[in-house]
């Protein structure tokens, strides 16, 4: 797949406007919503066939467990891309993280079973974070395709290790 992206990737250089802010992909949250319209339906079902009241209360239990997931997921998660780092902000939990490109080693593509890929990261040791094998997964898959998206934060990453590596030859040639 070719975009606008990949000329200025493989340049060395960043041609997009930062801050640039991605929502997770559509396909993605049809297939959430269809898995809580399942469970719904599933609930649905139970009741209408439930002979005793403890099925009416599992009934109930999975009803709410739908209605909750649905509402857990009307914010739509986004990934901000800058200069400085990404933020990942939305989805079911509400989150908020903000991650600084200096505190990552490198950025990447995972590919997990059934054709599932998605971007990981893994952080550097001096930043105090937790460093599992293989790296930390983003938690949604965004519109821009995975491969990209990996590209372009790797790009942003080493463009701000050496924004700061000539910043620190800059104050020592100065003292």
């Amino acid at each position: 797949m070719h975009t606008s992206l990949d000329p200025a990737l493989n340049d060395g250089e960043i041609a997009v406007e930062l801050p640039l802010t991605l929502q997770a992909s559509l396909s993605h949250h049809r297939r959430m919503m269809l898995a809580i319209c399942a469970l719904a339906m599933l609930s649905a079902l139970m009741y209408l066939l439930a002979p005793h009241w403890g099925w009416l209360a599992g009934s109930a239990v999975l009803l709410s467990l739908a209605a909750l997931t649905s509402w857990a997921y009307r914010t739509p998660p986004q990934i901000q891309l800058d200069e400085t780092g990404f933020r990942i902000t939305g989805g079911n939990r509400r989150m908020q993280r903000d991650i600084r490109w200096k505190d990552i080693e490198r950025v990447g593509v995972i590919h997990l079973g059934m054709g599932q890929t998605y971007v990981c990261y893994q952080h550097t040791k001096d930043s105090g974070k937790s460093r599992p094998p293989g790296g930390l997964m983003l938690p949604f898959i965004f519109t821009l395709p995975v491969e990209e998206l990996a590209a372009l934060m790797e790009a942003l990453r080493q463009a701000a290790g050496d924004a700061a590596a000539v910043h620190m030859q800059d104050k020592t040639s100065t003292a």
